[in-house]
């Protein structure tokens, strides 16, 4: 499988930064993958390679594209150009919404953000902190996570402070609490990751939280109300699986993850087996402690996430699934 990759338009931390499926391509004239969002809205690319007999994406944007009211941002998240024989995603509603009731075949597939070999701890760390929160502040979620966690010994990592959503929440002081609580801002992976192999919990949402403009560019679409990623607009929130967490289960840190209508997660991981949900803000703190003093009765759990994501979640294997099974 030919590859092409285009990563400008990328957030630092996103995970396509990493992944280098250029590494497992070949140069097949009849099968490619256009790595990346960069790759798949470039027009030259589309045209060059359109003679392609099989043509594959890997799109993680989703639902993320279909409510940035951009229409270029909507054509090419729900390929309604049908450019390509098959779209890997993160997003199962989207991906069962758009094959039923837009494209009527099955043309969006469900994969894992994968996570690059090369970057696999080759020893276990000493577990020097506690917990931590790696991310925005865009809802009163991920203020609710940093309050919890202030107390223990944690980091707090994020792109831009500036770029939070819910600094419309905030007034001076209480956005200067949480950027005072800041550890690192636009740290590099190799440090976000060394980091996490340090820590016993990782904490995270998997839930995007809404504005009106962004409910009103889903409704744009015909059948919307179908999807059931978007069944709870009212409440401005729809799902979305986290990179984070991956990245959490290879490096040995434990995934406590807030329970929510969808619960994601559990297409790739199993509670209570791989990770630990919890309910409310407020028992954050009590988990914690009980966690981080009895660590021993949860290394299982954490060594049960690092297996299965050794054995089926690495940037290999979701190549060669998107691949049709070469991989070099």
């Amino acid at each position: 499988m030919k590859v092409i990759t285009d990563l400008s338009g990328q957030n630092p931390d996103d995970p396509d930064h990493y992944m280098r499926f250029d590494a497992y391509g070949d140069d097949s004239n009849e099968n490619i993958l256009f790595a990346h969002w960069g790759s798949i809205i470039n027009t030259n690319y589309r045209k060059k390679y359109a003679d392609y007999k099989r043509k594959v994406s890997w799109s993680a944007e989703t639902p993320c594209s279909l409510l940035t009211g951009h229409e270029k941002d909507k054509i090419y998240g729900a390929d309604l150009e049908d450019y390509f024989d098959k779209v890997y995603t993160v997003c199962p509603y989207t991906a069962k919404w758009l094959n039923e009731n837009i494209h009527h075949k099955n043309k969006f597939e469900l994969a894992v953000i994968g996570y690059n070999e090369d970057e696999i701890p080759k020893k276990d760390y000493i577990k020097e902190f506690d917990a931590i929160y790696w991310g925005g502040v865009h809802a009163q979620d991920h203020m609710a996570i940093l309050d919890a966690i202030r107390s223990f010994k944690s980091n707090f990592f994020t792109i831009n402070p500036l770029l939070w959503s819910a600094r419309s929440l905030m007034d001076q002081s209480t956005f200067n609490k949480y950027t005072n609580q800041l550890t690192g801002i636009g740290v590099a992976h190799k440090i976000l990751w060394e980091t996490l192999a340090k820590t016993k919990i990782f904490i995270s949402t998997n839930m995007l939280f809404l504005q009106e403009k962004h409910v009103n560019s889903i409704k744009t679409f015909p059948t919307w109300e179908k999807n059931e990623a978007f069944s709870r607009l009212e409440q401005l929130i729809v799902p979305q699986m986290k990179t984070r967490p991956i990245a959490a289960a290879f490096n040995k840190s434990l995934n406590l993850i807030k329970r929510d209508p969808w619960n994601v997660i559990e297409n790739w991981f199993q509670p209570d087996v791989d990770f630990i949900y919890f309910d409310n803000y407020e028992e954050l703190p009590t988990l914690i402690t009980n966690i981080c003093n009895n660590w021993g009765d949860y290394k299982g759990i954490v060594d049960n996430a690092f297996q299965k994501a050794v054995n089926s979640y690495t940037c290999r294997t979701l190549f060669k699934k998107m691949s049709g099974g070469g991989c070099k």
